[in-house]
């Protein structure tokens, strides 16, 4: 069982970057598993980057063959974006940095590449 809420706490925290909830972050309660749940609580930007990890593992281990050129360019972004939101919002860590390190440039469109770069140069 997953369940993903808005945790309307008065003094909640992000669980990754001990961020208060204020007004341009929600905090999110994210609760794991039936028999001894694990409930967590994230902001917006670090679970984007839990179902960025989410995703990549859940396709290393079950592949899918299917995936168009398109698919691809929506994921960069996907991660490119986040990643960026990271960097404005003074969220940046290691796992930030390794993430934008495994990204290619030379594989990425133009709008892709400006992205990465306004990332790099924050």
């Amino acid at each position: 069982m997953l369940d993903v809420g808005l945790d309307n706490g008065k003094y909640t925290s992000c669980l990754n970057c001990n961020e208060k909830q204020d007004e341009y972050r929600k905090i999110y309660s994210i609760t794991i598993g039936n028999l001894n749940p694990l409930k967590i609580n994230l902001c917006t930007e670090c679970m984007g980057v839990l179902v960025s990890k989410m995703t990549y593992a859940f396709n290393m281990e079950f592949p899918n063959n299917d995936k168009t050129d398109y698919d691809t360019e929506l994921e960069i972004e996907s991660k490119l974006r986040i990643l960026l939101n990271k960097k404005i919002s003074g969220t940046w860590n290691e796992d930030c940095q390794k993430e934008l390190d495994s990204l290619n440039e030379e594989k990425m469109c133009n709008s892709h590449r400006l992205l990465y770069r306004d990332v790099c140069n924050w």
